[in-house]
């Protein structure tokens, strides 16, 4: 058996470092658990989740009681703490944020703290985002705008980022007020590809063809086996029943929009009519924030092509606002006295209102005019096959993509899925006794979610397999005596939806041939 060291690091100044005092939890930890990447291992209904760290820590000394004012943590027993699991040798296992410290007191002194920890999708998911409407925006730019909206710009404690370039132009995008995660999940789905998180605490996103043109996907990193004598070995393997993950029929939809004719996006409800009409203060400013689509607007409303920023008085026929010494408007026009500068937020705009007399003002009239953007109906896409039906019964699955940009992007996508799920398929979990020897260890601690592995249960086990697997979720757990055990959720490598079209019209799987980075024959299979 390898002698495994590791180590636990909390960054509790924040400084990015992990040198902060008392920061090195490792000679009083009694066990760690971690986990990340989909909740799992399937592209078509597995959504990537945070992963998270749960530790159970000494407290003898009660210097992890946030209560306790001789602690030398005393005020920094908070959450958002970033903290680090990594081996001996220095490769990172996992990396993630605090999200709670609760003290375990006992009677007989044995005093213990739980750490339960998320990764970067936790930390982000905290935030709410309001993306607004976007036209033509590439999906690795989405999500850009998303991290940006939830202030993930890779200072401390936030992390950096791995972003490939898309392969799908969304025609429009928007989320509305969102969490972050889903605002992400809703751009992972139109792609088609994967996000996830990395051992160094970034937040990656793969494209649809991430995993047939990158080395650690189209080479097998490692074989594990059920042979005695095999170097790299696995305790048990467990296989999902494939019966319960067969679709044979894929619906895609796709939300066409069209821009309509200049009309009245907003007016302010608070004016002079009601003689509500909002302060500009002396020498002071005011915001005021225009949405469209409100609660009041069409239903088919999604967004703004263009805010056209009001001017004052009427002077413009794009908009206008009025100002006034009385808030019902029957006092001194005030109008000349004010600026205004407008900001375009997608399907928000914010117009300041900066008073430039020694008297209050009153702002008794505002309307907003620009080209909304309608939803039209909606074309469904239905793709099946007769065989899988004729043998397994009718197996609907509908696609959660919302931005395909054309009906070809969404024949695309479900046709890629109907390939993968129309027949069985093995899904697997295997376990690890990671500290078995030096090279168990190794491997376990340097995998990576989307790596590349071949699987021979063909032995002892009985399953027949032999092929390529993508690792789709990692879990570690280290006991008090540092055994260290590893689950690997596998997906064989014929699934992952892949496209070299920047159309969103490509055929699909890494078992299919793709022009310049596949092998006929060892890489692919023929499409059906």
């Amino acid at each position: 058996m390898a002698t495994a060291q590791y180590t636990l690091l909390v960054d509790w100044n924040d400084a990015g470092t992990f040198t902060a005092a008392s920061g090195n939890v490792t000679t009083r930890t009694y066990e760690i658990s971690c986990r990340t990447g989909r909740d799992f291992a399937s592209q078509l209904f597995g959504k990537t989740v945070s992963g998270r760290l749960s530790a159970l820590v000494n407290n003898r000394s009660g210097d992890y009681s946030s209560f306790n004012a001789s602690s030398p943590l005393y005020g920094s027993l908070y959450p958002g703490h970033r903290i680090l699991l990594k081996t001996g040798s220095g490769d990172n296992i996992w990396l993630g944020y605090i999200e709670s410290i609760v003290p375990g007191p006992k009677v007989d002194g044995n005093d213990t703290v739980r750490i339960e920890a998320i990764g970067p999708f936790g930390y982000i998911n905290q935030k709410m985002v309001q993306a607004g409407l976007s036209t033509t925006i590439d999906t690795d730019d989405a999500v850009k705008e998303v991290l940006d909206d939830a202030g993930w710009d890779g200072t401390p404690p936030s992390g950096g980022t791995q972003i490939s370039t898309g392969n799908i132009q969304m025609k429009v995008f928007w989320t509305g007020t969102v969490r972050a995660m889903e605002a992400l999940q809703k751009i992972e789905e139109t792609e088609g590809g994967q996000l996830w998180e990395t051992t160094n605490g970034e937040i990656g996103f793969a494209n649809r063809d991430y995993r047939v043109v990158t080395s650690r996907c189209t080479t097998s990193q490692a074989t594990l086996t059920d042979s005695l004598s095999g170097t790299f070995t696995y305790v048990q393997v467990n296989q999902e029943d494939p019966m319960r993950y067969i679709y044979n029929e894929i619906v895609a939809v796709v939300n066409p929009t069209t821009v309509a004719p200049l009309t009245t996006l907003w007016r302010m409800s608070e004016n002079s009519a009601n003689s509500l009409s909002p302060i500009i203060p002396a020498s002071s400013t005011l915001d005021i924030w225009a949405r469209f689509p409100s609660k009041n607007s069409s239903v088919d409303g999604v967004g703004v092509e263009l805010w056209y920023m009001p001017e004052r008085r009427g002077t413009s026929v794009y908009g206008q606002w009025w100002a006034n010494s009385s808030p019902n408007g029957a006092g001194t026009d005030m109008s000349d006295l004010i600026s205004t500068v407008g900001v375009d937020f997608g399907n928000r705009a914010r117009m300041t209102f900066t008073n430039t007399s020694t008297r209050d003002a009153y702002l008794t009239m505002c309307e907003v005019v620009g080209p909304p953007i309608y939803l039209l109906d909606p074309m469904e896409v239905v793709i099946s096959d007769a065989t899988s039906q004729n043998k397994f019964g009718l197996r609907s699955y509908p696609l959660p993509g919302e931005f395909y940009p054309s009906r070809e992007a969404a024949v695309a996508a479900a046709t890629t899925k109907l390939n993968i799920f129309k027949d069985p398929l093995p899904l697997i979990t295997v376990t690890i006794a990671s500290n078995r020897s030096s090279t168990h260890l190794n491997q376990v601690c340097k995998r990576l979610v989307a790596d590349r592995v071949t699987l021979v249960a063909t032995g002892s086990s009985g399953l027949g397999i032999n092929e390529d697997f993508f690792i789709e979720s990692i879990s570690h757990r280290i006991d008090r005596h540092k055994t260290h055990t590893t689950q690997w959720q596998l997906l064989p490598v014929i699934v992952a939806g892949t496209s070299t079209s920047t159309s969103g019209t490509g055929s699909g799987t890494t078992g299919f041939w793709v022009l310049g980075s596949s092998s006929l024959d060892t890489q692919t299979k023929l499409a059906a």
